[in-house]
């Protein structure tokens, strides 16, 4: 416990702008002030203040999964947006809240993977058909011209 206090209180420090602290101007918002939502099994859903960057979401990722491992910390930015209860798996969570989360905090591999681009997978985009993994506008290998 007082190895995650020591951590939170240096990961806050770090990613407030020195610029911030020298000119009195707002700073940062904080990733000790994200809430952890819930948690079930390896799926963590966390809810940060806005204005966080991904040096902010990754600690508080880090923070939210603590030493626990296999750990997803799925973050968002907006309350309304996140799950209010954690899924066993990422999958549970749907389309809409994949894509609506800033990124997943994978503490297996230390890293953070931020949502910027569309998710392509589960629920994300069904006009694709349901192979969504191919790209538009090719044709099925079993129609593909014969030479």
């Amino acid at each position: 416990m007082r190895r995650r206090l020591i951590l939170a209180a240096l990961l806050a420090l770090g990613a407030t702008p020195a610029a911030a602290q020298d000119s009195g101007t707002a700073a940062a918002p904080d990733p000790a002030a994200c809430e952890v939502r819930d948690v079930n099994g390896m799926i963590t859903v966390v809810v940060c203040p806005p204005g966080l960057n991904a040096v902010g979401w990754q600690a508080a990722g880090r923070i939210a999964c603590a030493d626990r491992q296999p750990c997803l910390a799925w973050i968002w930015d907006d309350a309304e947006k996140a799950p209010e209860t954690a899924p066993e798996t990422s999958e549970g969570l749907g389309g809409e809240a994949i894509v609506s989360a800033v990124g997943v905090w994978v503490n297996d591999d230390r890293q953070f993977i931020p949502m910027q681009q569309p998710y392509v997978g589960v629920g994300a985009d069904e006009s694709l058909g349901e192979d969504s993994m191919d790209p538009p506008g090719l044709p099925p290998l079993d129609m593909a011209p014969a030479d």
